[in-house]
This record gives structure tokens, C-alpha cells and sequence, in this order.
């Protein structure tokens, strides 16, 4: 299965759960074929003699390369949009690529990193290499988990490599990030590093002054849900998990929190009785972990068609039901099934917020398109954002469930 207001299949043998948040924004539920591109300051047009075969792009005037988007010419269907290579990331994070073969130096950053971290990308590329943003210990602490990528990690079996790093700014202060590092087949030569902001002010975990009682309520469909079918949609089966709400004083400390949750979740889960009645409780915990505002289980049939089989939803942010909805297999094209198989879980953490290019060092990096499938930070196709847009869906998680190597 996968997780997405979008829909997929109903044979018991595949499913997803489905983690949406419909934070209210207006309702937009005409289709348009809008789509968001940001702006730098200091950029030429190239000519067409310089724009590559997937990617148009412009030149800046110190000779680094954007990519702006795809010849969408060439697209002709949704399924043929490279969703793997987007030449974009979600802006509340940072995107920084470094070739192994010269001492880490720094060959490609998104557009966003002076926000970020407080360098343009002008000011990175200068640098002789990215040991210099580092203190010492800060150094040896990031080659010991480059090694470890080099040569055990599995990305596509354990995910990025996942750590805390600190960076030294401009102001020579350190300032303290969550790193998530991997290296992909597609550009074995670069170690891909996304950073964010361990207290990001601008980007909360969770929406400040979110008063639900104040929001307008969601309505796209038409129609009035049955009772029945409202009180199956909006009332949870599962058991509140008890979780210390408060900052955990040490990672030991942490650790045995996280031991009690999953402790709690398994024996949840181990005392359900029918498929329907373990999807039901599913929802509600995943509900219960991370405050989205609708949870659903996505199941694909063979033809891989989809139906929401479970749903929770928070009656305060909207009136539609999509339990028992069936959408075609083209919602969710072949390309974006495949990614949902490698790349297991997948967050859009605001539909409506400017994603940040990425800026290449040389034209010659564009010659070979970075391979974000296994980034967490990599921007949604415009498509599936307008998708949401029409669904009033502002932020979304998915989780691959897989069964015998198939969603």
C-alpha cells in the first residue's frame, strides 16, 4: 500500500497506509495545470543550445548551473514524468551533493541554503571543500558515517544514514542540524547529505495557532455521509497510547520511551481478530503517533486500481468519507508505484510551500540529473501537488506496505 490521498487497489494481498493532514486553506476543486517555480537573483537565459535533454536550465553569472524544470513538451502522459529526477527539493530542508573523488568538495546545493544555514551556494562552492563548515570532532564524526555509507550502508534496504551534525556559520557559531547521508548507483561518485534544522522556528514540527474550531470545514465531495458510515470514519477502534509528553532528559531515556510505544503497539495489533478489525486499529495508532488529520489504508487490486479499506479522519477539518472509494490505477502512475517499493516512506510536508532548485556547479553536472529516490527532501510532481490541492490536502505521509517484494 502506499500513503496518499490518492487510491490503489482492493485484493486482500497488497496495501498502504495512507497519512494525510487537511489543514484548511480555501478550496480549490477545479483542476489547473499550474505549477510553482522559484526565482534567484542573479541568473541569465541560456540559450537552447545549453538545455539538456531533461531538464531546461538557466546560467547564473558566476557560470553555476539551475535546473529549471523538464521540456514538458516531451511529456505526454503523467506516467512518463521522471518523478526520480525533480531538480528540486521541499525548501524546509537542505540539500548538499560532495564527489568522493575530491576530498568532499562541494558539487551541487539547493538554491535555499543561505536561509538554511547562512552560505548562498556562491559562498559554498568556494569552499576548497565541505570540511570546512565543520570543527574538528564535528569532521571525524561525519567521515566515521561516510564510512559506514561507503561500506555497509543499504539505502535501499535501511534508509539514509541519520545523524547530528553541526555546522559552523558564517557568524562562527555552530548551529545544530539533523543530517540524513546516503549514496546512490545512479551517482555512486556523490554522497547526498539533506540537512535540517534541529529548532526550526519557521518550520515547526507541528502548525502554530491551529484553533480547528476556527477553520472552515473541508467539503469536496457531494453528498451527506450515512451515520453509519461517519461513525466508522470518525471514531477510533484503537487504544490512546501512553506516551511521556515531555523532552526526554537523555537518549537512554528516549530509547526506553520508544520501547514502551512499540511494546504497546504490538500488543494492539496482536489482539485483533479479522483483517478489517487490524487495519481499523492501525489507523488509529498511526493517528494517535503523529496528529495527521486523516489516516487511511490504501489497498491495490491486480490491475492496480485502489480502495481506501480503512480511514480516520478528524470530523473538526472536513465532512468527506473515503472509505470505500475505488480510483483508478492511473492516480498513482507505474513510475510512482515503483518508488513507493524503495523508497518506503514519503513526506510532503506543505503542498504550498516554494521548493528550492538545485544549483549544479558546472554545466557538466547536468549532464547526469541527481537521482533523489531514496531523498526524503525530494519535491512532489506538480501533478500530484494539484492532486492534493483539489482534495484541500495541505500535508500528507505515506508508508509502503509490502508483501513478497510487491506493494
Amino acid at each position: 500500500m502506499s500513503v496518499s490521498l490518492q487510491q490503489e487497489q482492493s485484493t486482500p494481498d497488497q496495501y498502504e497506509v495512507a497519512i494525510r493532514t487537511t489543514n484548511m486553506t480555501g478550496q480549490e476543486n477545479h483542476a489547473s495545470s499550474s505549477s510553482r517555480t522559484t526565482t534567484t537573483t542573479t541568473v541569465a537565459a541560456a540559450d537552447d543550445s545549453r538545455v539538456s535533454s531533461r531538464f531546461h536550465h538557466v546560467v547564473t553569472k558566476e557560470g553555476h548551473a539551475i535546473a529549471t524544470g523538464f521540456d514538458r513538451t516531451k511529456l505526454l502522459r503523467c506516467e512518463d514524468e521522471p518523478i526520480h529526477i525533480p531538480g528540486a527539493i521541499q525548501s524546509f530542508g537542505l540539500l548538499i551533493a560532495l564527489d568522493r573523488r575530491q576530498e568532499l568538495l562541494i558539487r551541487i546545493v539547493s538554491e535555499n541554503s543561505e536561509e538554511i544555514i547562512g552560505y548562498t551556494p556562491d559562498q559554498l562552492f568556494g569552499l576548497n571543500s565541505f570540511k570546512d563548515l565543520l570543527s574538528e570532532n564535528q569532521y571525524e564524526s561525519f567521515l566515521d558515517h561516510l564510512d559506514f555509507v561507503q561500506e555497509d550502508g543499504d539505502v535501499a534496504g535501511n534508509g539514509p544514514e541519520v545523524f547530528s551534525l553541526s555546522i559552523c556559520t558564517p557568524e562562527n557559531t555552530e548551529l545544530r542540524t539533523w543530517c540524513a547521508m546516503h549514496v546512490n548507483a545512479e551517482n555512486h561518485h556523490l554522497v547526498i547529505c539533506e540537512l535540517e534544522l534541529e529548532n526550526d522556528r519557521k518550520n515547526p514540527l507541528t502548525p502554530s495557532g491551529g484553533d480547528l474550531n476556527s477553520e472552515p470545514v473541508s467539503s469536496t465531495l457531494d453528498g451527506a455521509p450515512a451515520a453509519d458510515d461517519w461513525q466508522a470514519s470518525t471514531r477510533s477502534t484503537s487504544k490512546p497510547l501512553r506516551m511521556s509528553r515531555g523532552k526526554q532528559s537523555s537518549n537512554t531515556q528516549a530509547g526506553m520511551e520508544v520501547y514502551k510505544v512499540i511494546l504497546q503497539v504490538q500488543e494492539q495489533l496482536g489482539s485483533t481478530s479479522t483483517l478489517q478489525n487490524l487495519l481499523d486499529v492501525l489507523v488509529g495508532l498511526v493517528e494517535d503517533l503523529t496528529g495527521f488529520h486523516r489516516t487511511m489504508v490504501y489497498q491495490f487490486d491486480r490491475m492496480w486500481h485502489g480502495r481506501v479499506v480503512a480511514e480516520l479522519l478528524d470530523p473538526r477539518t472536513t465532512n468527506d468519507l473515503y472509505r470505500g472509494l475505488s480510483f483508478p490505477a492511473t492516480d498513482i502512475p507505474k513510475q510512482a508505484r515503483e518508488l513507493y517499493k524503495v523508497n518506503k516512506v514519503r513526506l510532503l510536508y506543505d503542498r504550498d510551500q516554494e521548493t528550492a532548485r538545485l544549483v549544479c556547479r558546472t554545466i557538466e553536472d547536468l549532464a547526469h540529473p541527481l537521482d533523489l529516490t531514496h531523498s526524503y527532501l525530494r519535491a512532489m510532481s506538480p501533478i500530484h501537488s494539484q492532486y492534493l490541492r483539489n482534495m484541500d490536502v495541505r500535508s500528507l505521509l505515506s508508508i509502503s506496505i509490502t508483501a513478497f517484494g510487491d506493494l
